[in-house]
């Protein structure tokens, strides 16, 4: 009955928790994360996968400021 009483986002979150605590979740995640870069930046999505590597993003607390981009200007 437990089962029953947990909503699904309940169940997600367990499902997440559960991943990030097992040790080989970091290097799973590089692995995939690597492999989407890969096929997206050799596919026909190029001209896209240039603009982002050349996207500006930070943010700004108070008067400090961090901006970055993706490649070493």
């Amino acid at each position: 009955m437990e089962a029953v009483k947990k909503s699904r986002g309940r169940h997600i979150q367990i499902a997440i928790d559960k991943f990030f605590t097992w040790a080989a979740s970091a290097a799973f995640t590089l692995l995939i994360a690597t492999i989407a870069a890969l096929v997206f930046s050799n596919s026909g999505l190029q001209e896209t996968y240039r603009k982002i590597q050349q996207f500006n993003f930070g943010f700004v607390f108070d008067k400090t400021a961090f901006d970055a981009s993706t490649l070493d200007s």
